[in-house]
């Protein structure tokens, strides 16, 4: 089983309804974390909604220690899934693509990098002259 996990504050909107009609047909488990400021009356079928009260509930000690209003709510999901093959995680705002939908790999090819010291990650993605943030500023010129 893949579950699907996402916070909201929101009502059922468009996004949350196309992944609680999309995610049975692709057998995903979909998981809504929400917070003090959800619906009281939140409802959507396809979907477990597990509002702040039940969170409150739950046997984690990380439920009491997590901060009202906060994003890292959306751990509780990863908890409540941790017996899934796969977690995939995103937002109430980001309307899928149907590729979305396809089956993930639990592995990927990548690249190996030999040698010492900081590597640039997008120098393999992009010709532009890109950084993460927090790679030191002499590092940027370095080849990788």
């Amino acid at each position: 089983m893949t579950s699907l996990i996402i916070t909201s504050i929101s009502a059922p909107n468009a996004v949350l309804r196309r992944f609680a009609e999309a995610c049975p047909q692709h057998g995903l488990d979909f998981v809504v974390i929400g917070d003090v400021k959800s619906p009281a009356d939140f409802s959507l079928p396809g979907c477990r909604f597990v509002s702040i009260e039940e969170q409150d509930t739950l046997n984690f000690r990380l439920a009491r220690i997590l901060p009202k209003k906060h994003y890292a709510r959306k751990n509780l999901g990863y908890l409540l899934a941790w017996k899934s093959d796969c977690i995939i995680e995103t937002d109430d705002d980001n309307f899928p693509y149907d590729t979305f939908f396809i089956p993930r790999n639990r592995s990927v090819d990548a690249f190996t990098v030999g040698g010492k010291g900081w590597v640039n990650a997008y120098d393999y993605y992009s010709d532009d002259k890109l950084w993460p943030r927090g790679l030191p500023l002499e590092a940027i010129h370095n080849p990788t």
